[in-house]
C-alpha cells in the first residue's frame, strides 16, 4: 500500500469514527474489531458517503423507534453491501439514466417537489422551492448528492420549525415530552437536550410531509 492509499484509508476511517462517536453521543473510539471493518469499507471501495449515508440513517431509526440497543458498525454490514448493490445497478445503468428521472439528483428534486405540492402556506412552499433551487444549483456545481441531502434534511426541518404556530408549537411540545418520557432511561444533560432536538424534527418532517432525502438516495 503507498502513502497516498494509506492516507486516504487513515482519513476515511477517522471521518467515519467522529460521525459514528457524534451520532452515539458517547464513547472515544472504535473498537479494533470496527476499525478493521471501516478499513474494509475502504479498501473495498465503498465511497465515504454512502457510509455514512447509512450511518446516518440507522441512527435515524434507532431515535425513532426508541429503542435501548444502539446500532453498531457490525449491524450495519448488509445495509452497507445492500447501499452497494443498488449504486452498482445506478452506475450500469448510469447512460440510460442520464438527463432522466434515474438520476439522483433528479430523485431528490421529485422528492422536494411532492413535499412542496403538499403545503397549506406559502411559507412551507416558498422552503420547499428554496430548497429545489438548491439541488439544481449543488447538481450544477458537481456537489456530492449524498452530502447536500443530508445537509438539506437537517436545514428543512429548522426552517419549518421557524414557521410553526404558536398552537402546533404547544403541540410539537406535548408530543416531545411524552417521547422523552417514553424513552426513559438515564441521559446526560447533551443526550437529552439532542433527543429533544430530533425529536422535534421529527414532529415537524411529520407535520408537514417532508421527505427524508438521504433515505431517498437510499432507496
Amino acid at each position: 500500500m503507498g502513502p497516498l492509499q494509506a492516507e486516504a484509508q487513515s482519513q476515511f476511517l477517522r471521518e467515519v469514527e467522529t460521525r459514528f462517536v457524534a451520532l452515539r453521543g458517547r464513547g472515544f473510539a472504535l473498537s479494533a474489531r470496527d476499525v478493521g471493518r471501516v478499513l474494509d469499507w475502504s479498501a473495498r471501495g465503498v465511497p465515504l458517503r454512502v457510509v455514512l449515508g447509512v450511518l446516518e440513517e440507522a441512527m435515524r431509526r434507532w431515535r425513532a423507534d426508541g429503542a435501548k440497543r444502539a446500532p453498531t458498525l457490525g449491524g450495519l454490514e448488509r445495509s452497507i453491501d445492500a447501499a452497494m448493490k443498488r449504486r452498482a445497478e445506478r452506475v450500469i445503468t448510469k447512460a440510460d439514466d442520464a438527463g432522466q428521472d434515474g438520476t439522483e439528483w433528479a430523485r431528490l428534486r421529485r422528492a422536494v417537489e411532492g413535499a412542496g405540492g403538499a403545503q397549506d402556506s406559502e411559507g412551507g412552499r416558498a422552503i420547499l422551492r428554496r430548497a429545489w433551487a438548491t439541488l439544481k444549483r449543488e447538481e450544477e456545481a458537481r456537489s456530492d448528492a449524498w452530502l447536500v441531502a443530508a445537509r438539506l434534511d437537517v436545514e428543512l426541518a429548522e426552517a419549518f420549525e421557524a414557521i410553526i404556530g404558536q398552537g402546533e408549537r404547544e403541540a410539537m411540545g406535548r408530543e416531545v415530552d411524552f417521547a422523552l418520557a417514553k424513552a426513559g432511561g438515564h441521559m446526560s444533560n447533551a443526550a437529552a437536550t439532542e433527543r429533544r432536538l430530533f425529536e422535534q424534527a421529527r414532529w415537524t418532517r411529520r407535520r408537514y410531509g417532508l421527505p427524508d432525502l438521504v433515505g431517498v438516495l437510499l432507496g
